[in-house]
């Protein structure tokens, strides 16, 4: 669909035959000498360019001279127009007096245009190839410029399609924006949440690099900040893709190393954000310069995310690989252009959002999957009976939960474990002469120590007065039985106050997982507290 869009947009032609003669000014001009530039004073250093292919310098003004090959005919008034201008200030000086004047996506201008994509500047009528155009670019990236003379009516009726093109993405991502919003209720969950902020922040980012984003209230509130205004929209949207992703992965269980990076990075595009509404006096080419540094260096570990936990067998991983896949290539090429400064040809800008609108439809679908199969908690889970104490499921609750886990593993052919943990029987003798209290606080500790560990899909129950039951939907027993090492290890290392005094925390472990002989969820369960109370392949907590 984006092909075809991308193709019905019409290209304005010459009118009447009249072609264009681009000559660049070879020398550092400063942005102060638009008079020596008109007077001639630099016409030694001109060089020819073709005006398809307008490419200024993204550190230093870069001026041009635009001649007509032959005299404007044309009984309508003529229009220069300025392709992809997002990046750049362009200020014209053109007869008859050559007062100068500016012409951006970042603010009003005098252009009949409406200041997006395309910038129309519009010239006197009987236009003589004689008389010459100057055109002082201030760019921050290198992006090609094609250069187009018109009637005013072709250009305006150009620059309209243009608008709609621009418009056609940002909307569509705001419609999986009230998808995402109806099917996930972000405000339930933190995972829905983050990526409902990163839809917007994709949609906001597509607008400010439209330009439509300038001109409407209240994205046109940060239109003072320019270019600063784009590269801000698109870091807040990479901090949020960070945690977004380290959530939807569970990079913090499966990619401990990847999980903190991500972290690093997050709080270096939040700087960045702060840094871009403070009146620093950076240059646009600096700004977008270190945004795309930083966007390389997240491509790599969002890419390694979604790799890691496909290879690990995380359901809904593949698809994050899936979606990410086109998207992060084409963002890939695209920064590599902004910091070698090579030119980004057309057709790597129009397909950026159309990749984005997929990438963002997908993750709705798995996410909507996920829902589906009970692996993120729903707010009907919130309203199982819980344990005060705890905040685990009850007795009920906790079986309901493993029957479902259980069926589902069967027909699916998927791994399932379970961890049966008790409060060991030597810190129950201790803290029993204190009351029930005591030993509650205890229960209480092995709790807050466990819930580091587990994923989001992860379940515990209250399964007796100092027994914990964990359900390990997708787990097999070699991860079963790591979870629970470091389960224990957790555990030794806390202390808990028994009466007036201090006493090390200390549990039973014990391990099952979903076999062939397994026929009943009790099972399951009976065999996860015989390995509890005495299994050789868990590992005492007092060793570790």
């Amino acid at each position: 669909m984006g092909l075809l869009i991308v193709c019905a947009v019409p290209r304005p032609a010459g009118a009447d035959g009249v072609a264009l003669i681009v000559e660049r000014y070879d020398a550092a001009i400063g942005p102060g000498e638009a008079a020596a530039v008109i007077r001639g004073d630099f016409d030694d250093h001109l060089q020819p360019e073709s005006a398809a292919t307008v490419t200024p310098s993204h550190r230093d003004t870069t001026w041009y001279r635009v001649r007509l090959a032959g005299d404007w005919l044309s009984p309508h008034e003529p229009a220069l127009m300025i392709s992809e201008a997002n990046d750049t200030v362009v200020h014209a000086y053109a007869p008859p007096d050559y007062a100068g004047a500016e012409y951006s996506v970042y603010r009003p201008d005098g252009s009949l245009g409406r200041a997006r994509h395309m910038l129309i500047v519009p010239l006197m009528g009987g236009w003589r190839a004689t008389t010459p155009v100057y055109l002082r670019l201030d760019s921050a990236t290198a992006i090609v410029h094609e250069l187009t003379v018109t009637d005013m009516a072709t250009a305006e009726e150009a620059e309209l399609a243009q608008a709609r093109f621009d418009i056609v993405w940002p909307v569509g991502q705001l419609a999986l924006l009230l998808a995402a919003l109806v099917v996930l209720r972000p405000w339930r969950q933190r995972m829905h949440l983050l990526f409902f902020g990163q839809t917007l922040g994709i949609a906001v980012a597509t607008l400010y690099k439209s330009g439509v984003g300038f001109e409407y209230w209240p994205l046109s509130l940060l239109a003072s900040l320019g270019i600063k205004a784009n590269a801000l929209a698109v870091a807040a949207t990479t901090a949020i893709a960070l945690a977004f992703a380290s959530d939807f992965l569970d990079l913090p269980r499966r990619a401990p190393m990847l999980a903190r990076a991500g972290l690093i990075a997050m709080v270096m595009f939040l700087l960045f954000v702060v840094a871009c509404t403070l009146p620093l006096p950076w240059p646009g080419w600096v700004v977008i310069s270190l945004l795309a540094v930083m966007l390389l260096a997240s491509l790599g570990l969002l890419w390694s995310g979604g790799i890691v936990a496909w290879l690990r067998g995380q359901r809904g991983a593949g698809l994050f690989v899936l979606a990410w896949a086109p998207a992060a290539l084409f963002m890939l090429m695209r920064t590599v252009c902004v910091i070698a400064q090579i030119p980004s040809p057309t057709w790597l800008l129009e397909m950026v959002p159309p990749l984005f609108s997929l990438f963002t439809l997908v993750l709705l679908h798995a996410l909507a999957l996920r829902m589906g199969s009970g692996q993120l908690p729903v707010e009907a889970e919130d309203a199982l009976e819980r344990d005060a104490l705890t905040g685990a499921l009850t007795r009920s609750a906790t079986f309901s939960r493993l029957r479902e886990a259980f069926v589902d593993a069967r027909s699916q052919h998927r791994s399932l474990s379970m961890l049966s943990i008790e409060t060991a029987a030597a810190l129950r003798e201790r803290a029993m002469p204190h009351g029930r209290g005591a030993v509650d606080a205890c229960l209480h500790a092995i709790m807050a120590c466990l819930t580091e560990e587990l994923r989001g899909e992860d379940v515990v129950g209250r399964h007796g007065d100092d027994r914990l039951l964990v359900i390990l939907p997708g787990v097999d027993r070699a991860g079963a039985k790591s979870l629970a090492q470091r389960v224990a290890r957790r555990i030794a290392e806390c202390v808990v106050r028994i009466g007036s005094e201090r006493a090390a925390v200390a549990a039973d472990i014990g391990v099952a997982s979903l076999d062939d002989d397994v026929l009943t969820p009790d099972m399951l369960i009976t065999r996860a507290d015989a390995a509890r109370n005495g299994a050789p392949s868990v590992i005492e907590p007092d060793a570790a």
